[in-house]
């Protein structure tokens, strides 16, 4: 039988272990459970997107998978419950995070260098619009985050732009989750972890990882083209 647990957020600084055995609440380093009262603005929502990848990893070490994430709650102020499977542990899980923020800027999270720059490639071919903004504030803070802004408002209405009905941005968020495949990132989990009381415009932050078996490595061709990579038969 599977063994399930979950992990739900509370309040605006609370986390919640349900399922999970007793020692759980000492497997994420103390430094990642500071509490998230500063999560109003910019830097608070990144600051929590980084607790949370470093909650996922801390979990997938000792055998504990992200199963599903959903609202269980009617609360204006909620957030996602994530439930986890318990199944092997994998010792040295690699992961980062993509999140959409305000209504024209995308972060990458703790990618790795190769991956900013065919991220960057990619989106300066599908929307020439975006530009990479100032990273280098966050590099000396420690934070990893690479920003890319875009001109118009691909995630919302921004002034006398709106982007929401036009399908351009959803094809650029394929053409990257292909992208991301090809060179086995794939999607751990997509997790609502603001709130509109929060930030004003409550998004998922996509969360990739690279799988316990890893698919085999193939000739990514075009790396614009939107096709998954062949796996071992």
């Amino acid at each position: 039988m599977t063994t399930f647990a979950c992990l739900a957020f509370m309040r605006f600084d609370q986390l919640r272990l349900i399922g999970f055995p007793p020692e759980a609440k000492d497997w994420t380093p103390k430094r990642s459970c500071a509490p998230q009262r500063d999560s109003v603005g910019a830097k608070g929502s990144r600051l929590s997107r980084f607790l949370v990848l470093e909650i996922l990893l801390a979990l997938k070490r000792h055998g504990y998978t992200l199963h599903s994430s959903s609202d269980v709650s009617n609360s204006e102020r909620t957030r996602d419950t994530l439930v986890f499977s318990f199944d092997l542990p994998e010792e040295s899980p690699t992961m980062f995070a993509i999140s959409t923020n305000a209504s024209d800027l995308l972060h990458l999270l703790r990618a790795p260098v190769e991956l900013q720059t065919v991220v960057e490639q990619l989106i300066a071919h599908h929307w020439p619009a975006a530009r990479t903004a100032s990273q280098d504030a966050r590099l000396r803070a420690g934070l990893h985050c690479t920003e890319l802004k875009f001109r118009e408002s691909p995630w919302g209405f921004s002034g006398m732009s709106n982007m929401s009905d036009d399908d351009s941005a959803c094809i650029v968020l394929l053409y990257l989750l292909a992208a991301l495949e090809e060179r086995g990132w794939h999607l751990y989990g997509s997790i609502g972890q603001a709130t509109s009381i929060s930030d004003g415009r409550a998004k998922d932050t996509w969360y990739q990882a690279v799988p316990f078996a890893v698919p085999v490595a193939k000739d990514c061709g075009d790396p614009m083209a939107p096709s998954a990579p062949a796996y071992m038969a």
